[in-house]
């Protein structure tokens, strides 16, 4: 969700910035390869930081988006404020190659899953205790079957908080300031309306 979510605002900035711009549906790891190595103009949203690993790629220096990973559990287990210790302790489950919850669980037991349904799916089970998801792709799987999803709550804080910004293969760079221009007057009108203005 959160690549749906980088694509559908960036088609809004090249608009701005009078850009035309395809996108092409990839599997994250593959647009990574294909953008550092030129074969794509560029990747929707990554997080901060990506151009000290992949120097071939420049960060359009204005936040694309906030990303927000969480802790859900069912409600009613006991379960009042997320504190990193309980996951020592407790069955805790995520999605398959999300790179932030295997950091986070550092070598402790991590159920991985394919999809989101099995993973929330397993939570009303109570085959795991927490499920570490994403906000805006647990609202996805919730928004579908509201009723099926009644039981499950989402703890504060967040267990994982970031920026996404959109980067471009350096060959593209001279795109970078006409984006970070558009990108700045859309936060400016708070075009997307959560709340965060120009950078």
């Amino acid at each position: 969700m959160i690549s749906l979510a980088s694509k559908n605002r960036l088609a809004v900035v090249y608009q701005r910035a009078g850009v035309p711009v395809e996108f092409v549906p990839l599997p994250q790891k593959r647009s990574l390869v294909l953008a550092v190595e030129g074969r794509i103009d560029g990747d929707a949203g990554r997080i901060f930081g990506l151009e000290k690993q992949y120097p071939t790629m420049a960060r359009v220096d204005v936040k694309l988006l906030d990303f927000n990973g969480a802790a859900y559990v069912l409600k009613g287990r006991g379960f009042k404020r997320f504190r990193p210790e309980m996951l020592d302790k407790v069955r805790v489950g995520a999605l398959s190659g999300v790179v932030w919850a295997e950091n986070i669980m550092q070598g402790r037991r991590l159920e991985l899953i394919n999809t989101y349904e099995g993973l929330f799916g397993m939570l009303l089970e109570g085959r795991i205790d927490i499920a570490l998801s994403s906000r805006l792709s647990a609202e996805s799987v919730f928004s579908c079957n509201p009723g099926r999803y009644s039981r499950v709550q989402r703890l504060e804080p967040y267990v994982f908080k970031t920026s996404f910004y959109h980067y471009l293969n350096t060959k593209n760079a001279d795109l970078v300031p006409v984006l970070e221009k558009a990108l700045r007057e859309l936060r400016a009108e708070d075009y997307w309306r959560d709340g965060t203005r120009a950078d």
